[in-house]
C-alpha cells in the first residue's frame, strides 16, 4: 500500500542505529506511524512540529510502513530563540500524539494544527494554540460543553484509577494525559 500526503511530525523515537519511528498527523490519513532512515545529523529538520510532504509505503495496510519525507517548514528551527513557542510546539504535538487514535482522519484537528504552526510567526499564536486544544478535545469527546458529557464522565471514572495505577507501578503517566486529567477534574465534579 502506498500513499502521499501533507503531514506534521508529532513524535519520533530512535529505532536501530540510524533510524527513527515517526508519528505524523496527516491531512487525509490521520495519525500514522512509520519508520524513517537516516541519522539526526543528516536530518536536523526532523523535529516535532515540522511540516512535511510524506510518502508512506507498506507491504500491508496494517503494517508499520516506511516514510519518505520532504521537509516543507521546520518551526522548531525557526523559533529556536523563543522558548515559549518551542514549549507550545512540544505541548501541541504531545497532545495530538497522545490523544488521537491511529489511522483515523481528523481534518478539523489537522487544519487547527496547521493554523497554530503557521501562526507562530505572529502575535496570535496563543489563541491558535487554544483553538487547537479545543478542537482536539471536541474530536476526542472530552470537550466540557455540548454533547460531550459521556466522555467527561468516562474520564472522571478512569482518571483517578489511571493515576493510582501509575503510582503503584512507580511510573508516571504521560505528561499530556496527566495535564488533561488535572485540568478537567474540577469540571467533572
Amino acid at each position: 500500500m502506498r500513499w502521499r500526503d501533507e503531514g506534521i511530525i508529532l513524535s519520533l523515537r530512535p529505532q536501530g542505529e540510524s533510524g527513527v519511528v515517526l508519528s505524523l498527523l496527516t491531512d487525509g490519513y490521520g495519525r500514522h506511524l512509520g519508520f524513517h532512515r537516516g541519522s539526526g545529523a543528516k536530518a536536523p529538520w526532523r523535529q516535532p512540529g515540522t511540516r512535511v510532504i510524506a510518502g508512506w509505503n507498506s507491504r500491508s495496510e496494517g503494517g508499520l510502513g516506511y516514510w519518505a519525507l520532504e521537509p516543507a517548514e521546520a518551526p522548531a528551527l525557526r523559533h529556536f530563540g523563543a522558548p515559549p513557542k518551542l514549549l507550545a510546539i512540544s505541548a501541541a504535538t504531545a497532545l495530538l500524539d497522545g490523544l488521537l487514535p491511529e489511522r483515523m482522519p481528523v481534518p478539523e484537528v489537522y487544519e487547527a494544527a496547521l493554523l497554530f504552526i503557521d501562526g507562530l510567526g505572529g502575535n496570535e499564536w496563543l489563541e491558535h494554540y487554544g483553538r487547537l486544544e479545543e478542537c482536539l478535545l471536541r474530536e476526542t469527546g472530552l470537550h466540557p460543553s455540548g454533547d460531550f458529557g459521556e466522555g467527561l464522565e468516562r474520564l472522571n471514572r478512569i482518571g483517578p484509577a489511571l493515576t493510582e495505577a501509575a503510582k503503584s507501578l512507580g511510573k508516571p503517566l504521560p505528561v499530556a494525559r496527566t495535564l488533561l486529567i488535572s485540568a478537567l477534574q474540577p469540571r467533572l465534579r
